[in-house]
């Protein structure tokens, strides 16, 4: 038996493609000419009428706010988006360009290259997190997952659990404006993601803060702190801001200026951190415009700490219920 053909529909025309990822929420699509697409499962049922069913329509609603914030606020570090597309199902999404994703544990990772490069990296991941905070917006699930790279520099993708600044880090798929769900990935996120606490910048810089430290340890945020480490036992040092690899941090950076300001960044209290994106992307550059050369250039290339470190994708992110009041 033939299987069905796979396409997209963009500009009037269909484009052959190919299933790259199917996700809880999203499928994957890449087309022949490098463009890839990300559809909303299930959305051919609500594109029509959002009441069919509130929560893939929730999801709908949520690609497409996404892909109207990408295509007004532009930055090298924020994902590319191209025109609204249909596929062959029938579902709904947008095109977006092709970038390139890099397991933690990969040894031509580019932000492990140099300490310039990895100055470099969270310089540019932390201005382009900037740009959302001057928008107006958090984007609510930085994770060593949801970067990837263009031209070996950080790319954020994945906007979906985004929230305006001061709403709760929550996502509602009922229909019940009095029931929420924490959306977060337990093993990165900050404190106020767990305690239903409103969103600031500063949440999304505890997260910058853990994705880039993941790049240097090799380890997702705070996974590897024990032996079969559950998702809540990951949640418990979120919430408690508790990072547990400093000393493996500290063997790679004998530089206390870089140190400082991860301690900084992953303080307790979102008023004792960097405030916005911008902020933490002026930390890093300074130390770009005053560390020597000598230090820049070495190399933080080295045998991986841990077989078993892995890069971890929206599939791994975990919708944990909380019922509150407005």
């Amino acid at each position: 038996m033939m299987s069905k053909e796979i396409w997209v529909q963009a500009g009037g025309e269909r484009k052959p493609a190919t299933v790259v990822e199917e996700r809880s929420t999203s499928r994957i699509l890449r087309l022949m000419d490098g463009q890839y697409a990300k559809v909303v499962r299930g959305s051919c049922h609500v594109r029509e009428n959002l009441d069919s069913d509130a929560r893939c329509a929730h999801w709908l609603m949520r690609n497409r706010l996404s892909w109207k914030y990408l295509h007004r606020y532009r930055h090298p570090g924020l994902l590319r988006v191209g025109e609204r597309v249909i596929d062959n199902r029938g579902d709904e999404g947008y095109l977006c360009d092709a970038l390139v994703a890099y397991a933690l544990h990969d040894p031509q990772h580019p932000a492990r290259e140099s300490i310039k490069s990895f100055l470099t990296c969270c310089a540019r991941l932390s201005r382009a997190c900037g740009v959302m905070h001057e928008a107006g917006f958090v984007h609510g699930d930085i994770t060593p997952g949801n970067v990837c790279f263009r031209d070996h520099l950080p790319v954020l993708i994945d906007f979906e659990t985004s929230v305006k600044i001061g709403q709760r880090l929550g996502v509602v798929e009922s229909g019940d404006d009095d029931t929420s769900s924490i959306c977060c990935t337990p093993s990165c996120c900050s404190p106020e993601h767990l305690t239903s606490e409103p969103a600031l910048p500063a949440s999304d810089v505890y997260c910058l803060a853990l994705t880039m430290l993941s790049w240097i340890t090799e380890l997702f945020a705070v996974e590897g702190a024990s032996p079969n480490q559950t998702s809540y036992e990951s949640m418990r040092l979120c919430i408690t801001g508790e990072y547990p690899h400093w000393e493996m941090v500290k063997l790679r950076f004998q530089e206390e200026v870089i140190v400082q300001i991860f301690q900084k960044a992953l303080s307790l209290a979102p008023q004792n951190r960097f405030q916005t994106g911008h902020a933490l992307a002026d930390a890093f550059e300074e130390c770009l415009s005053v560390l020597p050369d000598q230090v820049l250039y070495r190399t933080l290339h080295s045998e991986s700490y841990h077989g078993n470190a892995r890069a971890l994708s929206e599939r791994d992110t975990v919708l944990y219920s909380c019922a509150y009041k407005n």
